[in-house]
């Protein structure tokens, strides 16, 4: 599998599914980074809070976001 960036790859970080893919990552990273955090927001809640981001990931990402119409998809014609 031949994997090739979209043309407009460097405005990703406009694109919500990025956005909302980094919020996780920092997010993750605060609650395991300091106590004081989580007393802000309890397990429950974290895990409700990422599977929220976690289930609009791929919904931001089939939404037209205004950017280049023009992408790049590989031609895996013939490869296995």
């Amino acid at each position: 599998m031949k994997i090739e960036l979209v043309a407009d790859w460097q405005q990703a970080w406009k694109w919500m599914s990025v956005q909302a893919g980094i919020a996780m990552a920092i997010l993750s990273s605060f609650y395991a980074s300091f106590p004081n955090f989580q007393n802000l927001m309890d397990a429950k809640t974290y895990a409700w809070v990422m599977a929220a981001l976690g289930a609009l990931i791929p919904i931001f990402r089939i939404i037209s976001q205004g950017g280049s119409s023009e992408k790049t998809v590989p031609d895996n014609s013939g490869e296995l």
